[in-house]
């Protein structure tokens, strides 16, 4: 359950940052922090590549739990 809701977040802040929903609001500190990091990261080549093994690991991470039942 934790992962998926890692992941729905990790998958939303992408998307929102993206449409640029998160513009104009760089009043708000947790907002420039994300936007930092995300043009920190998005300035690099590096950046899909994290993208991409985080929402894999999430995604592994939850088969593998329900599949053993979160037991």
């Amino acid at each position: 359950m934790i992962i998926a809701i890692i992941m729905c977040l990790v998958v939303g802040v992408e998307i929102m940052y993206e449409t640029r929903a998160f513009w104009g609001k760089e009043s708000n500190q947790n907002i420039n922090t994300i936007n930092n990091t995300m043009n920190t990261l998005s300035a690099t080549n590096i950046y899909p590549i994290i993208i991409t093994v985080v929402i894999l690991a999430l995604v592994i991470g939850l088969m593998m739990g329900v599949r053993g039942g979160f037991g």
